[in-house]
Formats: C-alpha cells, sequence, structure tokens
C-alpha cells in the first residue's frame, strides 16, 4: 500500500496541469463554458437581460437555493418568479 502511494504522489508531481474540478472534466467544464457563453450571447441578441449568476443558474442549476460552482455565497431568491442574486461573481467569461 505504501508503495502505491508513494508511486501515485510522484506520477501527481509529474502533472503540468493540475485538475480541481472533483468529478468534472476537463472536457466537460468546456463544454458547459461554452454553453454558458452562447446562452449569455442568445440572451444579448434577444435583448435580454440575465445576471451572470442567473446564467450560472441556468448551465450548473442550484440545490437548496445555491448556485452550483458559485459556493454557499451565492443564492437565488425566488420571490415573485423573479430571481435575484446576493452576491455577484466575478466576471467569468474568457477575456478577448
Amino acid at each position: 500500500m505504501q508503495r502505491r502511494s508513494a508511486i501515485n504522489k510522484e506520477n501527481r508531481a509529474k502533472l503540468k496541469i493540475v485538475h480541481t474540478s472533483g468529478a468534472r472534466s476537463f472536457q466537460r467544464a468546456r463544454a458547459l463554458l461554452e454553453k454558458m457563453e452562447a446562452l449569455q450571447l442568445q440572451h444579448e441578441l434577444e435583448g435580454k437581460s440575465y445576471t451572470e449568476v442567473e446564467i450560472f443558474a441556468e448551465v450548473l442549476g442550484t440545490k437548496a437555493g445555491y448556485v452550483q460552482g458559485l459556493g454557499r455565497s451565492v443564492r437565488l431568491l425566488d420571490h415573485l418568479h423573479q430571481q435575484r442574486p446576493l452576491i455577484c461573481p466575478g466576471d467569468w467569461r474568457r477575456p478577448d
């Protein structure tokens, strides 16, 4: 068991990019980002005003009122079918 642990430590140290998104693969994370960008563009073309938190909530979903991927500091309120963020995250879009 200790031998396997030592081998795993060596292999982990050799990685150029450290994977920190849990069970979500890099490909899945990229697909979600592209879906968010497409949704934002679609809303802009339709003239709708959506916040970044609402885009996150629509793509990633919510769990017990929290927006997944943004931590417990961002919640959506469902008063009168209006979703309002308590805290807005940083800019998630790719730099131009």
